[in-house]
This record gives C-alpha cells, structure tokens and sequence, in this order.
C-alpha cells in the first residue's frame, strides 16, 4: 500500500484520539512494527487498518506473530490494558479491548485474520477463526474514541 494511503488511514485515527478532551500525550511505541503507540502514558495500542472490504463484505486484518508478541509484552506492561484499533476504511474505527484480544488473536499463531461487519446502526462484528473454532464478539459501533480514555 502507497505510503500516503497508509498515513491518511492512521492519521484519521491518531486525530480523533488527539482530539478528545483528556488526550494529553502520542507516543511512538519502540517495538519494531509501524502501527504502535502509547496514549497518554497509559495506553498502549496497535493500529491495524483496512481499505476496503473482501468478497463476504468484511473487512480483513492481520496480525502477524511479531505484532502479537509486541502486543503481549505492552499489555503486560500495563497492566493488562491494551487496545486494537481496526480503521475499516472511512466507515468506523473498531476498539478492541484486552479482554476480547485475547479471545480473538492466537498469540503462538505466524498470524491471526480478523475480519470485521459493519452494518449501519448496529454493532460491529468482529471474527477470528472459521468454522466451529470461529470467535465472535460484537463491539459498540460509537465508542471511538472515548474507550481509549
């Protein structure tokens, strides 16, 4: 993906988050991925983010192994607060907290596929896995920013 396609994504993101009342502080995170930063000096978080939706309608995300590991280390680090952050093109930002994480991402895993359904005045949907091993969770649809805070 272009470079400044990638930057708009993240900057949608990052500009709501700054402008948020209690926002005080954007850090870059040394993990060695892109897409990690500490807000506020308490919340550490990855951006994932997508440009448009698969054949099934969702968007499609990955985590690789890397992103996981830096994932587990920052969560620990903070006390087990963490939070994913799917920018599913213009449409929403989806916040997924520790919690439902660790539902969803397989830590040992070379990469974990996220998808996520979003459908106008309903929650977003969130998957990981197929079949009889999928996980399903579903998210508030308006709660970014103010869950980060």
């Amino acid at each position: 993906m272009p470079k400044k396609q990638k930057d708009r994504h993240h900057g949608s993101a990052m500009l709501a988050i700054i402008e948020h009342p209690t926002f005080t502080a954007l850090n870059k995170l040394p993990t060695g991925t892109t897409n990690t930063y500490l807000v506020n000096d308490n919340t550490p978080l990855l951006v994932k983010y997508a440009t448009k939706k698969n054949t099934t309608g969702r968007w499609v995300f990955t985590v690789n192994r890397h992103e996981a590991k830096a994932i587990q280390k920052l969560a620990k680090a903070q006390g087990d607060r963490f939070f994913l952050l799917l920018v599913c093109g213009d449409v929403s930002v989806c916040v997924v907290d520790w919690t439902d994480i660790n539902l969803l991402v397989d830590f040992n895993a070379a990469r974990t596929s996220v998808r996520c359904l979003t459908k106008k005045g309903t929650k977003i949907r969130v998957f990981a896995g197929r079949g009889k091993q999928a996980k399903v969770i579903k998210i508030a649809a308006g709660n970014f920013p103010k869950a980060l805070f």
